[in-house]
């Protein structure tokens, strides 16, 4: 059965913990994974922290039923302040794998509950503009905070960048005090689609964001070890993209076409991953097709998750798939 739009009308008050809470995060974690190869960490040890990370939230996603969305996030705003303080103050190499579990269940508990309100907000006809709203502030911020943070590294070094990312995070924990305290049940058994289409194109996007979210800063590693360039970098990825999402999600909208944009840009994504793999010998290739990749990929995620949501009446269901 379809769900009640609850947000009625206050789409500024959620945006804003979004933005404050990605803005507080792109700065604290940028340069984290460089941070950890500086201390010590090997780069395949990196490749775990992935795996220990997104299987914890798989698992609580797998056996949690119900939750409260202000709890949710109090909660991943309280642990990240938590552990961006005690990175201020230590960190040992042999605990970055219980640092990857412990921020799967933060990833967990921010982005099921902000997805499950965040895509109440849409009907039918601005579905497509509101996602790609959705995804735009992602590489605003990356474009913004890396650098800084890596001036910020170079200047006061580690301890201080944690130490303020720890301070910004706790503006969208004061604005979590303003959300409604929802229950949200589900069942994730019942939410998996049994649309093949679909299922394939689920299993894409989650394919393509790794390359976006994780292979790319991993293997970046092996070219740039220096802050400022790793921001400047990061800060050229997310300028990929950001005002074709928003235009080309418009006209999607207009035409009531998803297919026509999925089908060209996923084989664009498949051809840019191979020019990656052939360009890893040579950094200025790399960063090339880096931006390429993630131009596209912007370009075509809210495509992707929009078919998703139009193959749905229960949004929660939606999310949790």
């Amino acid at each position: 059965m379809a769900e009640k739009r609850w947000y009625s009308g206050d789409f500024v008050r959620l945006y804003s913990l979004h933005a404050a809470f990605l803005a507080a995060d792109a700065f604290a974690w940028s340069l984290g994974f460089l941070y950890f190869i500086k201390q010590g960490v090997p780069i395949t040890w990196l490749f775990i922290f992935a795996l220990v990370q997104f299987g914890t939230m798989y698992l609580l996603l797998l056996n949690t039923h119900k939750f409260t969305i202000r709890n949710m996030f109090l909660y991943s705003f309280s642990a990240r302040i938590l552990v961006l303080a005690l990175l201020s103050l230590f960190f040992i190499p042999s605990l970055v794998h219980l640092l990857a579990l412990f921020q799967g269940t933060v990833i967990f508990a921010y982005w099921i509950a902000f997805n499950v309100l965040y895509f109440k907000l849409p009907n039918n006809k601005n579905r497509a503009f509101l996602t790609s709203i959705y995804f735009v502030i992602i590489p605003l911020l990356g474009m913004l905070m890396p650098p800084i943070a890596g001036f910020v590294v170079n200047s006061y070094g580690y301890s201080f960048m944690f130490m303020i990312g720890a301070l910004l995070m706790f503006i969208p924990f004061f604005l979590s005090l303003y959300i409604p305290n929802i229950v949200v049940k589900y069942d994730a058994s019942k939410a998996v689609t049994h649309d093949a289409r679909i299922r394939m194109i689920v299993f894409l996007e989650g394919f393509f964001s790794a390359v976006h979210g994780i292979y790319i800063p991993f293997f970046i590693l092996l070219f740039i070890k220096e802050e400022i360039k790793l921001g400047l970098f990061l800060s050229y990825l997310g300028l990929a993209g950001i005002i074709g999402s928003v235009v080309i999600a418009k006209l999607a909208d207009k035409f009531h076409s998803r297919k026509m944009f999925i089908y060209p840009t996923t084989i664009a994504l498949s051809f840019s991953i191979i020019a990656l793999g052939f360009s890893s010998g040579n950094s200025y290739l790399f960063y090339l097709f880096a931006g390429i990749f993630s131009t596209i990929n912007i370009i075509a995620a809210p495509f992707c998750i929009t078919l998703v949501f139009d193959n749905y009446k229960n949004v929660t269901a939606a999310v949790i798939a």
